[in-house]
């Protein structure tokens, strides 16, 4: 989503999964931790999401984005190779592809997982899984860089908030 000079981004949810696939966008999207959840299954990642850029204003080249600190968690995780070249990880795309039935599909009750391809300008990061949730840890703000130091963020974290405190929501899309 791209706003123009001046205009408020308003959240429209705090938790995102498989369902908004089509209206999201992860790209230029960066990774500042991976964590794994072996009793669970999960990988997740600490990451700054962009909600949306929004266009220079006169006279400037530069875009600025509202973002937040999310956690994004792929669950019932299989099958997982990845190649990294670096420790910054910036995601250029994230797609969804081979649906399948999942080995356990009957303990469940989901019939259906996807191979997931998170591409990186440092690598990639491929697995199995029957989908995600991406929970908003903060109310998105409007900066100039696409993502937070991890002081101003507060370090790493994979803390998954059911809601918001202090919050504006309204009807933004959560495409970038």
């Amino acid at each position: 989503m791209t706003l123009k000079p001046g205009q408020k981004f308003l959240l429209e949810k705090t938790i995102w999964s498989e369902k908004d696939f089509d209206k999201m966008s992860w790209h230029d999207v960066v990774i500042h931790g991976i964590g794994f959840n072996l009793e669970g299954f999960k990988l997740l990642f600490d990451i700054d999401y962009i909600f949306a850029w929004v266009d220079p204003v006169p006279n400037e080249k530069h875009y600025s984005f509202w973002i937040s600190p999310c956690t994004l968690v792929f669950e019932n995780v299989n099958d997982i190779q990845y190649v990294i070249s670096a420790l910054r990880l910036q995601i250029m795309d994230i797609d969804r592809s081979c649906p399948r039935k999942p080995r356990n599909a009957e303990n469940i009750n989901r019939d259906t997982e996807w191979k997931w391809t998170i591409e990186c300008l440092e690598g990639e990061i491929i697995f199995y899984s029957i989908g995600f949730k991406q929970y908003t840890r903060s109310s998105p703000i409007n900066i100039k860089s696409q993502s937070f130091s991890l002081e101003e963020r507060g370090g790493i974290s994979f803390d998954t908030p059911e809601k918001l405190e202090n919050t504006e929501q309204g009807h933004g899309e959560g495409r970038s």
